[in-house]
């Protein structure tokens, strides 16, 4: 079973946003597995016009109309897309008071774009279509009445998948990192996840960008993972409808996590074979629970948490892990571009990352698009179709080197990064290996050994310009965590398990829970 990275909840200019849907799709092939960009197309309880509503409403109906019109050609846009390393699905969305925001997936080009007062009323007329389809709820942790999610309506079969993060904030708990700080206000702890849960309700955990300006996968925004067979759509769809996935801050932490119910402890050589996966729901037989989990970052772990019921049942210490010193390690290794104090213009960074006496084993993008909060207006020096006309993309990947092209802007302030990255997954002697950083007709070299002691910077001018940093090197022992986990007494119905990471630079997966019923 494979762990493949997407984002099904992004939007652009098809309703209200920014950047067109070409531009959209072209950005989640260079650094995606899987993407569905999402049109807002309805609101079926919207506020009456009236002096103090009229922008909203206007606003409002404008976007929908323009996607309504637009509806089969973008349709047709997206299916066109669906090739090679990219997997398309097709998406819009519903604002609602009553029940809280939705937006639909569904596998099928021929997916109407139909009303309804739900999103039960909406999936059932679907399915009455001949078009099969999922809802999740989003931004959940709003007040109710103010497209909180509504959890006394909330329908499990409809939704598989809870959105817990995106750029709106963690809707995990009342202590999650990441509060809502958007114009539509607060986060309120009835509505998060963790009240969800101990309602009794059970569904699997998303994280996508809720980006408005044609970025999807935007880093640090969030991201899905999905456990599936291959990269197709009837994979990914199925994943999908069983919930088999889990949610990323930005890191694309590769998590793994399983429970098998015996009196015999499983060998420590068993795989995770995909039988039972996050998202699934069992039946107790009253035998001991084994729990299991292999967890893999792209930055030294903080800690990793096994619940039981809400309650953490099993804590990973990471400060005890340990450095290996044999003749060969895999490292990690982050290259971050961007600073910088110009917010207006790009700055086109050409560069190559070449290693000596080791191999390159995996790059990971950390690709990020301008930061777009609001959909009412369009980032400074930019109009609505080109808002994220950003090249960010690997132009060659060989086991001693790689080429990539990336633009950046200034951050927006001290706390909110615009900066983007490649983390490198390599193997060598540190005693020996060596990397040639090529930047812009700049070049730089650096012993393994030096950045396993620290990370090394420059600058492009003498005065407040562009700036790189090769992040200290960290062996992956530091970033790698696995476990076994007995729970004697067994499950009993009701009962549900999830895992938490999260790794030293802040960044996070909110694995999906395994669930136990009587029926």
């Amino acid at each position: 079973m494979q762990i493949f990275f997407g984002d099904v909840h992004n939007h652009c200019a098809i309703s209200y946003g920014f950047g067109s849907l070409d531009q959209a799709l072209e950005i989640a092939r260079s650094h995606l597995d899987f993407v569905a960009v999402t049109g807002h197309a309805l609101w079926p309880d919207m506020y009456e016009s009236n002096p103090d509503t009229a922008f909203i409403v206007g606003f409002h109906r404008e976007g929908f109309r323009k996607l309504r019109e637009h509806w089969p050609e973008i349709n047709a846009k997206i299916e066109a897309a669906n090739r090679g390393s990219l997997v398309t699905l097709f998406s819009y969305e519903m604002h609602s008071r009553a029940f809280g925001d939705y937006h639909f997936l569904s596998p099928d080009p021929a997916m109407p774009l139909l009303e309804g007062e739900s999103p039960g009323v909406i999936v059932a007329a679907l399915a009455a279509a001949g078009v099969e389809a999922i809802a999740i709820p989003h931004h959940i942790g709003y007040v109710s009445d103010y497209r909180g999610i509504n959890w006394s309506q909330f329908d499990p079969k409809l939704s598989p998948f809870v959105e817990v993060y995106s750029k709106h904030g963690c809707s995990m708990r009342e202590t999650s990192p990441w509060p809502y700080y958007h114009d539509m206000g607060p986060r309120v702890s009835g509505n998060l996840v963790e009240a969800g849960l101990a309602a009794g309700h059970r569904f699997s955990f998303a994280a996508s960008t809720d980006h408005h300006a044609g970025y999807p996968g935007s880093y640090g925004d969030g991201l899905l993972a999905l456990y599936a067979e291959e990269l197709s759509r009837p994979a990914i769809w199925q994943a999908l409808r069983r919930g088999h996935g889990y949610a990323l801050t930005g890191d694309r932490i590769e998590a793994r996590f399983t429970v098998s119910q015996t009196a015999e402890a499983p060998p420590a050589t068993a795989g995770f074979d995909g039988s039972i996966l996050p998202g699934s729901v069992l039946r107790p037989n009253g035998a001991p629970l084994q729990l299991r989990y292999a967890v893999e970052g792209l930055y030294p772990l903080d800690r990793v948490l096994l619940y039981r019921n809400g309650r953490v049942l099993h804590s990973y210490d990471a400060c005890a892990a340990t450095a290996p010193a044999g003749p060969e390690e895999t490292c990690l290794l982050r290259l971050e571009l961007g600073w910088g104090d110009d917010r207006r213009r790009l700055y086109r960074w050409e560069g190559e990352l070449m290693v000596d006496r080791a191999r390159i084993d995996r790059v990971t993008p950390c690709f990020r698009g301008l930061s777009v909060v609001s959909p009412t207006s369009v980032p400074e020096g930019m109009d609505s179709d080109t808002a994220n006309a950003i090249v960010n993309r690997i132009e060659e990947l060989r086991e001693d080197r790689v080429r990539f092209t990336c633009e950046t802007v200034a951050n927006n302030s001290t706390l909110h990064p615009q900066t983007v990255a490649l983390v490198l997954r390599m193997t060598g002697d540190p005693g020996r290996a060596g990397l040639r950083l090529r930047l812009n007709g700049r070049e730089e070299s650096f012993a393994l050994s030096e950045l396993l002691r620290g990370s090394v910077a420059g600058h492009v001018r003498p005065w407040h310009s562009q700036a790189w940093r090769l992040h200290q090197a960290f062996p992956l022992s530091l970033c790698s965590a696995a476990g076994t986990v007995t729970v004697p007494g067994g499950a009993e119905p009701g009962d549900y398990y999830h895992l938490e990471v999260s790794q030293k630079n802040g960044q996070m997966a909110f694995v999906s829970p395994i669930c136990f019923t009587a029926d």
